[in-house]
């Protein structure tokens, strides 16, 4: 399912930064700024909360040539990423145009496919009270034979299909789309838990919005390249989930 033409919902997407290698994260904006998607009907907006100035000098010389990006860092931390999600939209109200209708988050590591933009919104615009729509998860970096489990094909391709043919489809981090008004109505991203994208889904559905998910390949990340961060980050997913 893809939008097409130029008559699209405009679309701030975010990436969310906090110390990843520069190199990543310029690989995710380069290809954040290639979707296939009207240059004035979406914005990038790189959020640093590890406030680089190498990274903020080279979004700068970057926005000469794409009008549509810009860089904010919070001059105060908190919230963990929910915070700066908050505080990226509130930046996104101060622009020309204001806040978009459409709100859009991608991690450091998370490039999209070009056609990422054109299906999620696709997917939003099918019904008017939908509130989230989120898309699989791919890794480009996991070892041969997946020792660890890494890929996560049992969730992507059986829990979350299941539950977005329910009805329940979750925000997961990464690739989502939500609706500017669902945000309002929840009052932002929830900034007492590190999972936000989970509890914001909830948040959103209570209030009586629909969310859906796409077992589509739509985005390609990097999975922890170590033992012990890959223990690390299960352990927050398993532990600090609601």
């Amino acid at each position: 399912l893809r939008l097409l033409g130029d008559n699209v919902p405009s679309v701030d997407v975010i990436v969310t930064i906090c110390n990843e290698k520069i190199d990543v994260v310029k690989d995710t904006v380069r290809a954040a700024l290639s979707v296939e998607y009207p240059n004035n009907r979406y914005r990038v907006i790189v959020a640093d909360d590890g406030r680089s100035k190498m990274l903020e000098d080279w979004v700068h010389r970057l926005a000469i040539g794409h009008p549509n990006l810009y860089y904010t860092a919070r001059s105060r931390l908190g919230g963990w990423k929910a915070g700066n999600l908050n505080e990226a939209i509130k930046f996104a109200g101060l622009l020309p145009g204001g806040t978009a209708e459409l709100v859009a988050g991608l991690d450091a590591d998370m490039i999209p496919e070009t056609r990422w933009l054109r299906c999620v919104t696709a997917h939003m615009m099918r019904d008017r009270k939908t509130g989230v729509v989120c898309p699989a998860q791919h890794f480009y970096n996991v070892p041969s034979g997946d020792p660890l489990f890494q890929t996560n094909k049992f969730s992507w391709y059986c829990r979350d299909l299941v539950c977005g043919l329910a009805g329940s489809g979750f925000n997961l981090g990464s690739g989502w789309v939500m609706r500017r008004e669902a945000i309002d109505d929840i009052g932002g991203f929830p900034t007492d838990v590190l999972t936000e994208d989970i509890t914001s889904s909830m948040m959103v559905m209570a209030e009586g919005w629909k969310t859906t998910y796409i077992p589509e390949a739509l985005q390609w990340g990097l999975v922890p390249d170590t033992y012990a961060a890959h223990v690390k980050q299960l352990t927050r997913w398993v532990y600090l989930s609601p």
